[in-house]
């Protein structure tokens, strides 16, 4: 079982735990590639900044590398609702040809593919532990999609997901009731000791 070190409370946990059992503090795993090469081309990645924040772009295919800290920052609601560049209407286009997994520039390791906000249509290539790969425009459609609202879009959609789930529970468990109500007046014991 391999064994990692807390980057806050310097205690160790098992390296499969996603957050320290000691202090709750996300995991940090270091990168074993020193220097990251393109999933897609297999070109070495140059170091950019995308405003004040560091990016790794690819000069033949022009993807980009987001390094976890600021794949969330760049993608925050706050980060993209401060830049006046950004259009406001999102429009959704259709969901690329591409199939296959490509590696993680940081560990190698196979990279799941997903929905940004499982709404937006932009499929995304994401390692948990190190980042989040991005084709060319697609960092520009996110900051779109959030700038339009799109993450409002999202959790609206998850509340009546939960409400209509919550709505077929309550029948769900009328039904039971009525099931056990009937059930239980037929109840042979209870029969007999009523007649008792």
């Amino acid at each position: 079982m391999e064994q990692i070190i807390c980057v806050s409370c310097k205690n160790s946990f098992n390296a499969k735990m996603k957050y320290c059992p000691f202090c709750g503090a996300e995991r940090v795993l270091p990168p074993s590639v020193a220097k990251p090469s393109c999933p897609v081309c297999k070109d070495e990645l140059q170091e950019t900044a995308f405003g004040k924040d560091p990016v790794y772009i690819c000069k033949s295919c022009e993807g980009l590398w987001l390094d976890m800290p600021i794949f969330s920052k760049l993608t925050s609601e706050r980060h993209v609702y401060m830049d006046t560049t950004i259009p406001f209407t999102y429009i959704r286009g259709p969901l690329e040809n591409r199939v296959s997994y490509i590696p993680c520039p940081r560990c190698a390791k196979i990279m799941v593919r997903r929905n940004f906000r499982t709404i937006s249509g932009i499929i995304i290539d994401w390692c948990g532990d190190h980042g989040a790969w991005l084709d060319k425009g697609e960092l520009e459609q996110i900051r779109t999609f959030i700038a339009s609202g799109g993450i409002d879009k999202d959790q609206d959609r998850s509340i009546e997901q939960n409400r209509d789930n919550l709505d077929n529970l309550k029948t769900k468990v009328r039904d039971l009731e009525l099931m056990e109500k009937i059930l239980h007046k037929w109840d042979l014991k209870r029969i007999r000791f009523r007649k008792l």
